[in-house]
């Protein structure tokens, strides 16, 4: 079962790689014939653009994370290669509407990154919360590993 999230990621990656570049070869051309940029045109292919990266960067995340982070028996952590790639998407999509609509100062460019990085943090202490309260639900003598609890069992 926990091959099937590799063979999951693998394949949601090669549907929104080949589907963005159907997209952008043959049916919306960000440019059109006057050579103007066509922006609802160009607003589907950025946000087309976000779950390609997010899809292609969580397959990398999942191979690294547990060829080289996790134990033989733990699976990789999924939410976060996601998390992750979604942000990236964003973060990418949102240079390239800076870049085209010629904003590209350092400043504006500080904010997008900036903002990207506090949305990765608040993400991270909402997940820390969680597990603290899971740890204090689990204080009644219970330990919980994945999703299965065990009994603490304690000889004196």
């Amino acid at each position: 079962m926990k091959n099937m999230v590799f063979l999951y990621s693998f394949l949601t990656s090669i549907f929104f790689t080949g589907l963005f570049f159907y997209l952008i070869n043959f049916a919306l051309m960000p440019y059109d014939a006057d050579n103007n940029l066509n922006i609802r045109n160009f607003a589907i292919v950025t946000v087309m653009f976000i779950p390609v990266v997010a899809s292609i960067f969580s397959l990398v995340h999942l191979i690294f994370d547990k060829l080289f982070f996790r134990k033989f028996y733990e699976g990789p952590k999924v939410y976060v290669g996601i998390r992750r790639g979604v942000l990236l998407g964003i973060l990418l999509s949102g240079l390239a509407w800076v870049r085209v609509f010629g904003y590209w100062e350092w400043h504006i460019l500080l904010v997008i990154i900036s903002l990207v990085f506090l949305f990765e943090l608040l993400f991270i202490s909402i997940s820390m919360g969680q597990s603290r309260k899971e740890g204090k639900e689990n204080e009644n003598g219970t330990e919980s590993l994945g999703n299965a609890k065990y009994e603490n069992t304690k000889r004196e």
